[in-house]
């Protein structure tokens, strides 16, 4: 807390300039907490198919009606192709997140939902179709599965309900 409030302090005094000479260029100061609330996009490769998220309880209903599902130990998967004409403006790949409470307290089931969109990034972005909403819903399994098995049991899932792109 001392640092955060001398920071102005440190700055004026050229604090900064020395230490990158010191080759600390490429960490960030210390802003007492405040470094954390910035946000830091994942890199992925650009795509031809937009990614928008699914947000309406009317969307995820629809997915679950009239879609396929497939159940893997990480995550659920379900999947629905939408026609042409139910697309407003190039929507491309809707996708939504869900845990229920049967997984944990808030805290357990947003670090579920964290996961699961880490891995929809890594996924989605390479192997998704265009114009199909898909709904990832976390398992209880999810938050300690490894990473890399959470990824391939996406990928799997996507396969076998034939929403791969390859």
């Amino acid at each position: 807390m001392a640092f955060a409030h001398a920071w102005p302090r440190l700055v004026a005094a050229g604090f900064l300039l020395t230490v990158a000479g010191k080759g600390a260029s490429g960490c960030p100061p210390n802003l007492g907490g405040r470094a954390s609330r910035l946000r830091v996009m994942p890199t992925v490769q650009p795509q031809s198919v937009p990614i928008t998220r699914l947000k309406r309880r009317n969307d995820f209903l629809c997915v679950a009606h009239r879609g396929q599902k497939w159940v893997a130990p990480g995550l659920v998967l379900q999947s629905r192709r939408r026609k042409d004409t139910e697309s407003r403006s190039r929507d491309g790949i809707r996708i939504g997140f869900t845990v229920t409470k049967k997984v944990g307290n808030a805290v357990i089931r947003n670090r579920t939902r964290r996961r699961l969109k880490a891995a929809a990034v890594d996924v989605m972005a390479a192997h998704g179709q265009d114009l199909t909403d898909y709904v990832l819903i976390g398992r209880a399994g999810t938050l300690k599965r490894p990473y890399a098995l959470l990824v391939a049991d996406l990928e799997t899932a996507m396969q076998k309900l034939n929403a791969y792109r390859a």
